[in-house]
């Protein structure tokens, strides 16, 4: 994911990342966390419920919002 590099407004006082579960997503968090990371500014990380597919993976937001 590419968290870390999109630009937050200065405008904006609170930032809500909701990252996928796996290493992938909790490196880009962490990275994005450093990157906005201001006087101000209230960042927010919201990771799924946790629910095991029936692939074996982890759900990610998108698949808890479909229903799976």
């Amino acid at each position: 994911t590419n968290f870390h590099n999109l630009e937050i407004p200065l405008y904006v006082r609170r930032l809500r990342l909701c990252p996928d579960p796996d290493k992938a997503g909790i490196a880009a968090t962490k990275k994005a966390i450093q990157a906005y990371r201001r006087p101000g500014l209230e960042v927010l990380v919201s990771f799924p419920p946790v629910k095991m597919l029936d692939s074996g993976k982890l759900a990610d937001w998108n698949d808890i919002l479909m229903g799976k």
